[in-house]
């Protein structure tokens, strides 16, 4: 038997008219089927330097990296074999699934008999094992049979019917065997499932594999009954789990199992420094007992879970950590001890920030004296809060200059002299001399006397007051005016 019948798809094509289609650089694409659950998948000769033909499998339809194999062998006129490749690795339609590069002359030439009746005859065999996606996971092809399964008989295929559409899926016995005696034969097994469970039966294979971890509660309800029919006694727990990257964060969580009579069973409260989809998941317990009537865990046949979280903090990608401000704090509402800032967008989006009290109250005796705990913002300042309340919080980096000001006339109206400091410095190191008029209108120093120092000469200062409006000028502090006078007397 060929070594191309150890792959899930393979066959013989011939192309017919070799010479000419070579001089005309025109192969045709032959269909060779169907694999990985992608349609489209030709064969073809393709050209190579100008003077070399080689065989080639493509498709226009996009298809993820994959880890496969491939395998092409030529066969002569005389049926032997010729230019075998075969190939294992990491590889993509991008990359070239491609064979041996041989010379057009040695194509062509009669004594060495790769041609028959004037045609070129080729073996080909493709396998996708495992597909990886934009993510970085990797995920098994349930939908070839694994390779080489029909001469070792190690492979289990399950069948399912929706409208009259039959659909396969095929896995190694190994894994399911392992885990259940169900599967224990010496050959390889064929198994009729339920119609319901078409949907889902993918998912579930990933699952006994240790691909897929988390799961809707909805489809957890079929994950359990498929596992009891086949005796798959694999741990399942809850779990909580976002679609899309998040950084690693510090923060809390609760996860609590209601049980029919409304009691609570198997209560998890974490702190601290977690990453998601390693740590945020409930006590573990076999299908057995989740399914066990008398234990009391199902509720109409379904899974009640109670959960809690909390994300305090979150690291960047550049290692700093920074607060959460979009969330109430934890327990903020029994102990009010929170403040919260409303904010309108120019889409009319509303939104809010929330910060704790303590620190705010510590540094300003503002906030001592009010009685309300939620401020609303105009909509033309209100983008800027969060960089402000970063500031407050010791959290800062590059600003721009706009933001700056925005900054600075927060921590001016909420009466926060340490955070007028802090980014009167940080607009020292960031703010270049000609985009600090507008800060003299702020309590700041650093920057006001990097802006007089450019200024060349007394006239030129006058000049940049004159183009101040009124209130601008009666705004200015006590030290802006100290410093014009003293640049007046010297320049």
């Amino acid at each position: 038997m060929s070594l191309r019948h150890k792959y899930a798809l393979n066959g013989e094509c011939f192309f017919e008219n070799a010479r000419f289609h070579m001089e005309m650089n025109n192969f045709p694409e032959i269909p060779i089927g169907r694999v990985g659950g992608r349609d489209g998948w030709v064969l073809r000769m393709r050209r190579k330097n100008r003077t070399c033909y080689r065989p080639y499998i493509f498709t226009s339809v996009r298809v993820p990296r994959f880890e496969g194999r491939l395998y092409f062998n030529i066969l002569k006129n005389d049926g032997s074999s010729v230019f075998t490749v075969e190939k294992q690795w990491c590889l993509s339609v991008d990359d070239g699934l491609s064979g041996m590069v041989v010379e057009v002359e040695e194509w062509l030439n009669e004594e060495n008999g790769y041609l028959t009746n004037g045609g070129i005859r080729i073996e080909y065999g493709f396998q996708i094992d495992f597909y990886q996606f934009t993510n970085g996971t990797w995920k098994f092809n349930y939908h070839d049979p694994p390779f080489g399964s029909l001469q070792t008989s190690n492979m289990i295929t399950f069948h399912t019917r929706s409208k009259n559409v039959v659909s396969s899926f095929y896995c190694q016995k190994q894994l399911l065997t392992f885990h259940s005696s169900y599967f224990k034969t010496n050959k390889n097994l064929e198994i009729e499932l339920e119609s319901s469970y078409n949907l889902y039966f993918r998912k579930f294979l990933s699952v006994c594999h240790r691909i897929l971890r988390n799961v809707y509660w909805r489809t957890s309800k079929f994950f359990l009954i498929i596992a009891q029919e086949y005796k798959l006694p694999n741990v399942v727990r809850p779990y909580i789990s976002r679609r899309g990257g998040i950084p690693r964060f510090e923060g809390r969580f609760y996860i609590n199992v209601l049980k029919n009579d409304g009691s609570s069973a198997f209560t998890v409260e974490k702190q601290g420094r977690v990453l998601l989809q390693k740590e945020l998941c409930g006590v573990e317990m076999d299908v057995g007992e989740w399914l066990n009537e008398e234990n009391g865990y199902l509720t109409n046949g379904e899974l009640r879970v109670e959960y809690g979280l909390q994300i305090e903090g979150l690291r960047l990608t550049n290692g700093t950590w920074t607060f959460n401000f979009h969330d109430p704090l934890f327990g903020s509402q029994k102990t009010s001890s929170m403040f919260t800032f409303h904010r309108n967008s120019e889409n009319g989006r509303a939104s809010s920030l929330h910060c704790h009290k303590q620190l705010l109250t510590f540094h300003s005796s503002y906030f001592k004296t009010i009685r309300n705990s939620e401020f609303k913002l105009e909509s033309s300042s209100s983008v800027h809060i969060k960089k402000f309340l970063e500031f407050c919080h010791g959290i800062h980096g590059n600003v721009n200059r706009i933001t700056s000001n925005y900054c600075l006339a927060f921590a001016q109206h909420f009466k926060l002299s340490n955070v007028i400091r802090l980014v009167d410095q940080t607009m020292q190191k960031n703010t270049s001399g000609e985009k600090m008029l507008l800060l003299v209108v702020f309590e700041t120093r650093h920057c006001l006397a990097d802006w007089l120092k450019e200024l060349g000469s007394s006239e030129e200062l006058a000049k940049e007051l004159k183009d101040l409006e009124p209130s601008d000028l009666e705004r200015l502090s006590g030290e802006a005016m100290k410093q014009f006078v003293r640049f007046f007397f010297t320049h």
